[in-house]
């Protein structure tokens, strides 16, 4: 398998894990499902425009971005008054 065929899967097998923010909190209501989507698209865009603004951050945000992502979003739930597990 080339770098690139595992630097791919890795990617996406690791973006799974980003879908699930560490925050308690109804998640079947409405407001949370409106709240996580809001975080999940601010905090794309917040680790995309950081990762764009320098070379190296592009090259390595494969590997670090889900990490980068799951943070902004559990960041911001925390914002919308949702508590931390």
């Amino acid at each position: 398998m080339s770098f690139g065929r595992f630097a791919l899967v890795t990617a996406v097998l690791l973006a799974g894990c980003a879908s699930d923010p560490a925050v308690v909190g109804d998640r079947a209501s409405p407001k949370f499902q409106a709240d996580l989507k809001a975080c999940r698209k601010s905090g794309a865009a917040a680790v995309g425009k950081q990762d764009a603004k320098r070379f190296i951050g592009w090259l390595e945000s494969p590997f670090t971005g889900p990490g980068q992502r799951r943070r902004a979003v559990r960041d911001c739930m925390e914002k919308q008054g949702y508590a931390a597990r």
